[in-house]
């Protein structure tokens, strides 16, 4: 018998917009705060909610701005432990020897080797996500970017017309009262 068991997302619901940078883009964007509830779904039918979730998305990629999309130092590193591996075990003496293949091989995995340390010791720090938020200037707009009506400015910068709330800066807005944002 096929079982199909998942969770879905519902009721997705754009709820404010800021100004923020996206590590896909590698850019200053306007990101979109979502909120959806969270389902459990047995045959694409919704039966359990689970819990309310936002997160924020680039308005020109659809991703989520402060997504990791670029390889770290880690994952080289362990790139390059790993083809340290497998050509010690290529070199090991007790290996069956294949005289047609393996030293093919054992060049190959020399070079690959190589080229891994080489792109080790290119790797250059970016800064963080943080650093990158913090020199971006906040909103300052007399008008909606989604249905260019006016914003109200008080406490709060909102527009009347699309039900958006308008977020000076990214930091804060993805906290919700009793449940954790993502």
């Amino acid at each position: 018998m096929y079982l199909h068991l998942g969770i879905k997302k519902r009721n997705a619901k754009r709820i404010g917009y800021s100004r923020d940078y996206c590590n896909y883009c590698e850019k200053p964007v306007i990101a979109e705060l979502w909120r959806y509830r969270a389902w459990l779904g047995l045959f694409w039918i919704p039966i359990l909610p689970l819990n309310k979730r936002q997160h924020w998305l680039c308005s020109e990629c659809n991703n989520q701005t402060d997504s990791r999309y670029t390889n770290g130092l880690v994952s080289k590193v362990v790139i390059l432990l790993f083809s340290l591996i497998v050509t010690g075990l290529l070199f090991d003496p007790e290996a069956p020897q294949y005289s047609d293949y393996i030293w093919w091989l054992r060049g190959l995995s020399f070079a690959i080797n190589i080229l891994c340390f080489v792109w080790l010791l290119k790797h250059k720090k970016r800064p963080s996500h943080k650093q990158r938020r913090a020199k971006l200037e906040p909103l300052k707009a007399a008008h909606c970017h989604f249905c260019q009506g006016p914003l109200y400015i008080g406490l709060e910068t909102r527009c009347d017309a699309c039900q958006l709330k308008v977020y000076k800066t990214v930091k804060g807005a993805t906290k919700l009262s009793t449940k954790r944002p993502y």
